[in-house]
């Protein structure tokens, strides 16, 4: 018989639950097009680092958190990304872009362990990926870090409460990517689902009757 743990009262405390936790990676340069994949680039560049070195966790050049708002391209790829995040829980749930930013890592660049809580999902679409280049890495798996080693064009996406870390780059050549965070669309701001939709979703889990 499983041991029935009662759970603290009046505090905040951390319990050891095993939940897995899903990451995607996929690349999809074939979908963006090297015009949208060219595009991302040009405005990074030419954007250039907004955070002016300040005291955050990523110390590299990075861009507003807004790119999506100003500039259809980055929007343009949040549309393409959100589609396949939407198919990541066990409960797939509505998104929509909370945060999108662009990322330029020169030579001793790095990102300390980070969450992006209270987001969703967070992804990140690789667009210039030199041989050599730092890996992303989440240093918390239950089995030790788990590395992804990206190729231009890859997507990865992961729940945005994990932690994720970039050690220093030891290249000359930059490295780039836009960043971005997905945040749940409330079920009052969808339209109600049509009868045959919800007919979908009960008719898997309804007991063929025991009565014929």
């Amino acid at each position: 018989m499983t041991e029935k743990i009662p759970l603290a009262r009046n505090e905040i405390k951390n319990y050891d639950i095993n939940v897995t936790r899903p990451i995607y990676i996929k690349n999809i340069f074939d979908e963006i097009g090297s015009d949208l994949h060219s595009s991302l680039i040009r405005i990074i560049r030419k954007t250039g680092d907004e955070w002016k070195r300040r005291l955050t966790v990523v110390q590299a050049d990075i861009t507003n958190l807004n790119m999506h708002h100003q500039h259809p391209s980055f929007n343009q790829l949040c549309d393409i990304v959100i589609p396949y995040a939407e198919k990541m829980g066990s409960t797939p749930i509505k998104c929509r872009a909370s945060d999108c930013w662009g990322v330029l890592y020169n030579k001793n660049d790095f990102a300390v362990a980070h969450a992006h809580w209270p987001n969703i999902w967070s992804w990140g679409y690789y667009v210039k990926v030199p041989g050599g280049s730092s890996p992303l890495v989440f240093p918390e798996g239950k089995e030790g870090n788990y590395y992804v080693f990206p190729q231009v064009g890859d997507l990865v996406i992961f729940p945005a409460w994990i932690k994720h870390e970039v050690p220093p780059s030891t290249i000359e050549e930059d490295r780039m990517l836009v960043g971005g965070n997905l945040e749940r669309i409330p079920h009052k701001d969808l339209p109600l689902p049509s009868v045959e939709e919800i007919k979908n979703v009960v008719k898997p889990y309804t007991k063929k009757s025991m009565f014929h």
